[in-house]
Formats: structure tokens, C-alpha cells, sequence
């Protein structure tokens, strides 16, 4: 058995270490933002814009992703 998986633990004292400490320094969303457009658009060249939702959820499927 591997036990090399994060502990729940941990999870408990996430909100309060952050709180005391603040935010890490090493981390930074602007990466994943500014995918944000490039998917809404790829997203958007897929559907005709009725039951808009029920179809980006089908799209996974269709595509095998």
C-alpha cells in the first residue's frame, strides 16, 4: 500500500494556515485565466445556442475527452 497521498488532516487546518500566514507566494493563477477565453470560444464554435448547456455537456463525449 502507498500512503504517499494527501492526509485529510491536513485539509482541516487549510483555512486557518492561510488566515495566519496568508496567501504562498509560489502560486499564481494567470496561466489558467488566460485559457479561459481559447475554451469559451472552442466551446462556443460547437453548439447552434439552443439547450446550449446540454450540449457542452455532451461535447466530452462526442470529442473522447
Amino acid at each position: 500500500k502507498d500512503w504517499n497521498f494527501p492526509k485529510l488532516h491536513m485539509l482541516m487546518h487549510l483555512f486557518d494556515d492561510i488566515e495566519a500566514k496568508g496567501a504562498s507566494r509560489n502560486y499564481n493563477t494567470k496561466p489558467n485565466e488566460q485559457m479561459h477565453g481559447p475554451l469559451k470560444d472552442w466551446y462556443q464554435d460547437r453548439t447552434n445556442f439552443k439547450d446550449f448547456a446540454e450540449q457542452v455537456r455532451q461535447l466530452p463525449i462526442i470529442f473522447n475527452l
